[in-house]
């Protein structure tokens, strides 16, 4: 799990909040929109998302906490949905990301 060191940064409620967004976020922009995603999934090869989806992904998770990590290096080690969960909290944790409140996740989720 590559969210060690960063964990202690968040509360066990935030970073359980923070996972589920992200695999609601997932889930709503995956092809297909499956009802579930597990942390494990690649996000190009078992949720079939393309480039054109994945910086629309980049895009709406920038919104929604804050952060910026379109650069080459933070993107290609982004394969799965922990691994994205991981770089988030990671930058949460080095306070260059923000945790969304449960009212700016459901708006967000209302425009996908």
């Amino acid at each position: 799990m590559q969210e060690q060191g960063a964990v202690g940064a968040l509360s066990e409620a935030e970073l359980t909040f923070v996972r589920a967004t992200l695999e609601r976020v997932v889930a709503r922009l995956a092809p297909g929109s499956p009802e579930r995603v597990e942390p494990s999934q690649s996000l190009i090869d078992e949720l079939g998302f393309d480039s054109f989806r994945l910086v629309e992904l980049a895009v709406r998770l920038e919104e929604l906490f804050d952060v910026e990590f379109m650069t080459f290096e933070a993107a290609s080690l982004i394969g799965t949905v922990e691994d994205l969960g991981g770089f988030v909290v990671r930058r949460i944790a080095e306070a260059a990301a923000v945790v969304p409140s449960p009212a700016q996740v459901e708006q967000m989720l209302r425009t996908l």
